[in-house]
């Protein structure tokens, strides 16, 4: 989209200290069209030598989760994991389509493919197909840093986990 290019040539001029990632409500969608942001901040991080901390939760799931986990493959040794534990797992049904059954004219979700960015794919592998060519294997995806936000912090207006990305 026009948008993510529009990101993608800022994030090239940036020369931040350190790039703060907020995916913990980043619920799902296509992730091609936030990988090409994904890669453009990996390597901006890897070129300026700084950190990525990236922030995630419960609500990071599906195409969002596979979107964040793909931080960890051109920069592992630059990105923080901070937060939570992710809602959804590495390797998931995705991929659906609706369909309305002939005689009920119910209409139901189909999840044919699945997505796996537990280890590298081959051609073999039972994945979709863009996932063979366009994502990488990151092993596990869970917090290196551990913060939970309270409902005082909520009611207060405080972020713990932003909070922790900024020490």
């Amino acid at each position: 989209s026009a948008e993510i290019e529009a990101l993608v040539d800022r994030v090239a001029e940036l020369t931040p200290s350190r790039f703060i990632v907020d995916v913990r409500y980043h619920c799902g969608g296509d992730y091609r069209t936030t990988l090409p942001l994904v890669k453009a901040i990996s390597e901006r991080a890897r070129t300026l030598s700084v950190p990525i901390k990236l922030l995630i939760g419960p609500n990071t799931i599906g195409g969002g989760l596979i979107s964040a986990s793909q931080y960890l493959a051109p920069a592992p040794e630059r990105t923080t994991l901070i937060g939570n534990d992710v809602g959804d797992q590495l390797r998931v049904r995705g991929q659906g389509r609706s369909l309305v059954l002939p005689r009920s004219g119910l209409m139901v979700q189909l999840c044919h493919d699945w997505h796996d960015v537990t280890a590298d794919t081959t051609l073999w592998h039972d994945v979709w197909l863009p996932d063979k060519f366009l994502l990488h294997g990151v092993g596990e995806f869970v917090p290196d840093v551990r913060v939970q936000n309270s409902w005082d912090d909520y009611v207060n207006r405080r972020d713990r986990v932003i909070a922790a990305a900024l020490e």
